[in-house]
């Protein structure tokens, strides 16, 4: 890969991710005003997810052992129409990852087309800002932060979430370098 061709591909990462942060952030904020989810909620209920995913058309498919290997995947399934696929409802970051790809990506998705989190995609990383941000909103996360005095895995067990989106939450926000 030439150097003109990784900063082009940097320039895009960069650009979606841009968009992710925002979109997440303008997001929790319609959540709030529409009371499907507090600013002040540390925790996602499967309740609240499933109202999230509706409300923008989409909706929640519990995959089993049955199914394929994937752990997530989203599927266009119309014109502005999605299907979060997943194997655990409690894991409500899976799910906003993939949220954030219908936010992201639908636009560029033909019917029927399916995005598993492979690493790979531009698209990925950007997803998982917008999760992130989604789950775990600067203000509450500061306050939070403090509070726990800084110890990642008392904020992770708040979130009921594991170590690693809390400690990049952190990095997003430069709470710890």
């Amino acid at each position: 890969m030439t150097n003109a061709h990784y900063e082009k591909m940097r320039s895009i990462v960069d650009r979606k991710e841009y968009w992710a942060e925002r979109i997440a952030v303008d997001l929790r904020n319609y959540l709030d005003e529409k009371q499907i989810l507090s600013a002040n909620d540390y925790q996602i209920s499967e309740e609240a997810l499933e109202k999230i995913v509706t409300h923008f058309k989409g909706s929640l498919v519990e995959l089993t052992d049955t199914d394929d290997t994937r752990k997530s995947y989203i599927k266009k399934t119309g014109q502005d129409t999605f299907e979060i696929h997943y194997r655990d409802r409690s894991d409500y970051m899976t799910a906003f990852h993939e949220l954030g790809h219908a936010f992201l990506d639908l636009d560029e998705m033909n019917d029927g087309e399916e995005i598993a989190c492979d690493g790979l995609r531009l698209s990925d990383r950007a997803a998982w800002l917008f999760a992130r941000t989604l789950a775990m909103p600067r203000d509450g996360f500061e306050t939070l932060a403090v509070e726990k005095n800084y110890n990642i895995r008392d904020i992770a067990d708040v979130y009921r979430l594991n170590y690693y989106p809390v400690l990049l939450r952190g990095k997003d926000l430069n709470i710890w370098k």
